[in-house]
């Protein structure tokens, strides 16, 4: 018995004598509990934080796509402005309102109708050209020009011709074309008014008779639209001039012509950007290439089957308004390539479009539409006073601009 018990005893000393896991204090025990509930209670927060985020995120999306699909039906007239001599006047849309050209002078109304700027001249059927920051205006047949900043008359120039069409460019360069009994002149002036040493002559019995004129927005591509006789045929081209340094290469800087308008008329010709030109004819309307500037190239002919009755372009796309039988019409819009954007039926015959950064605007009489860029109506309604010229100068403020005065309208 006695041998019994002293084994057991040893045995416990021996256990106590063996080394084991630490156990931990009582206060360390505490401080892991603490830590585990102060990372739960950080990633309770976070979740909270993500989620609230997440929520808000979505209803701003919600909003502002409601906000941007919404189908305005009533117009409200914020404010009544004065500006003189809007009767007789005409208006092209500039900056963030719109040139006032009359034959005393020219000025600037701001996206409020405030007059921001006026200079004074002379002229007796005054034309205008507007590209960016600047505008050109001159005196058809006359011999005045003036070139226009958003901070006034920058430069001025009298002709040795008679002028019968302008462009100008974005950085203020501006073609002026003249002509006398032989021939036409095109003659480049830069935006201070000084006349730089580049000039172009077309005799009339050869290249023929300039129709229209567009310059590229940096002032370095100049395109011409003619209509010449041929064996006793009337006949249409398309010339493009280059006046970079790479022009001086070419013969009278001739870097390409299109004579397969034949006897098909040409209306207008313009410049999308510095790489995409476009011109308008009775049957089609064909888009040009001119990504190196010394080749240009037919990129895309889109044919009309029926009579065009208005155009808009701007913002590297182009409206065309066809007359359909029994119908007001139809609107077609197309991009730089010659793609079909999308397509819209007017109610109504509109006498003037506008492409604007936001859509297309349609108007005519007491009417107006406003068009999304995805052709989607944002508005469709009526004017009170009717519109000689409708300018937007914010996502759904207007200027209304009648022979009785200019209104700021707001969509509602």
């Amino acid at each position: 018995m006695d041998n019994d018990q002293t084994k057991e005893r040893n045995k416990s000393f021996l256990r106590r004598r063996v080394i084991g896991p630490e156990t931990p204090a009582p206060e360390e025990e505490n401080e892991a509990d603490l830590d585990e509930q102060l990372r739960a209670h950080r990633l309770r927060k976070w979740i909270i934080i993500l989620v609230l985020l997440a929520i808000v995120a979505a209803a701003g999306v919600y909003l502002y796509n409601r906000h941007k699909n919404r189908v305005f039906s009533e117009s409200e007239v914020l404010e009544e402005v004065d500006v003189p001599g809007v009767s007789g006047a005409s208006f092209v849309q500039y900056l963030s309102g719109a040139l006032k050209v009359t034959g005393d002078g020219v000025s600037y109304l701001g996206d409020k109708g405030q007059t921001v700027w006026s200079t004074a001249y002379s002229m007796k059927d005054p034309m205008a050209s507007v590209a960016g920051p600047y505008a050109a205006v001159a005196d058809r047949m006359g011999r005045d020009l003036v070139i226009c900043s958003e901070k006034g008359i920058f430069g001025q120039a009298r002709t040795t011709l008679p002028i019968t069409r302008i462009s100008v460019s974005q950085n203020g360069i501006a073609a002026v074309v003249m002509e006398d009994a032989k021939a036409s002149y095109v003659e480049i002036y830069a935006s201070d008014g000084s006349r730089l040493d580049i000039e172009i002559k077309a005799l009339l019995t050869q290249s023929g008779y300039p129709m229209d004129v567009a310059i590229s927005p940096n002032g370095q591509i100049l395109a011409v639209a003619y209509v010449y006789f041929d064996q006793g045929l009337m006949k249409n081209q398309v010339v493009f001039y280059n006046f970079d340094e790479e022009g001086k290469e070419y013969v009278d800087r001739v870097v390409g012509g299109f004579k397969e308008y034949e006897e098909v008329m040409i209306g207008d010709v313009v410049f999308l950007s510095n790489q995409a030109a476009v011109v308008f004819a009775t049957d089609r309307v064909d888009f040009y290439n001119l990504r190196r500037s010394n080749e240009p190239s037919l990129r895309a002919s889109v044919p009309i089957g029926q009579e065009i009755s208005g155009v808009a372009y701007g913002h590297s796309r182009v409206a065309v308004l066809t007359k359909n039988a029994g119908t007001p019409g139809l609107v077609t819009v197309y991009n730089t390539s010659g793609d079909e954007v999308f397509t819209y039926e007017p109610t109504y015959t509109p006498e003037k479009m506008e492409l604007t950064d936001r859509g297309l605007i349609l108007y005519g009489g007491q009417h107006l539409t406003v068009l999304r860029e995805n052709g989607k109506v944002r508005y469709n309604g009526t004017l009170s006073g009717g519109s000689a010229h409708i300018v937007q100068t914010a996502e759904d403020t207007y200027l209304q601009i009648s022979e009785v005065g200019l209104r700021r309208i707001r969509l509602k």
